[in-house]
This record gives structure tokens, sequence and C-alpha cells, in this order.
């Protein structure tokens, strides 16, 4: 008994779109795990005691720190006061303007 040819290739389709939905499951679900993941990281805390702070530079103007510029310095700030490190480093370069990040950072406190 033979199976006519139109049923062979409704069932190989009916196959591949179980895998397809099949990989799209697997795909949603590892997302899912890896997002909860990040958001649990993302509200731990884990400061500890280190020998120095380091900020690493970002945009200034005219001595003036950049808002991500200012809120690295800030959040560093932070830290040195709640004694976590008894030295902060500031690193960067001149990069155009005559004003170097550590002297705006300097200004800025």
């Amino acid at each position: 008994m033979s199976v006519p040819a139109g049923k062979v290739k409704l069932a190989g389709r009916s196959r591949v779109r179980r895998i397809l939905v099949l990989l799209a499951l697997l795909a949603a679900v590892y997302t899912g795990v890896v997002y909860s993941l990040i958001a649990r990281q993302s509200t731990a805390d884990e400061t500890r005691a280190a020998e120095a702070i380091v900020v690493f530079g970002a945009a200034e103007y005219a001595g003036r720190p950049s808002p991500v510029y200012r809120a690295r310095l800030d959040h560093a700030f932070q830290l040195y006061q709640r004694g976590l490190a008894p030295i902060v480093i500031t690193t960067g370069g001149h990069g155009g303007d005559p004003i170097t990040p550590r002297a705006a950072w300097a200004a800025t406190i």
C-alpha cells in the first residue's frame, strides 16, 4: 500500500513546523532565564574594601564633567566617603581640551 505524494509533503511540513515552534520556545525560555539572571544581579551590592577607587575618564566640557563622567565621579566619591578605599584615581587624557578629567573632577568636589 503506497502513501499519496501529497500526504508525504504535509507530514514533512508538519515536522518542520513543530521543530520551528520548539526552537522558538527554547529561545524564549533561554531569553527569560538570562533576563531573570541579569535582573537579579543588577540589584546585588557587591561593594567591598579596596586599595583604591579607579574612575575611568569620559567627556568633559571646559572643565565641567559630562553627565556620564559626573555620575562616575559621584559614585566614586560616595564609595570614598563610605571608607571603602583611601584613594581615588581618575584616568583620562587631554583629548583636545586643555583641562584634564582629573582637573575637572578636582574642580567639582
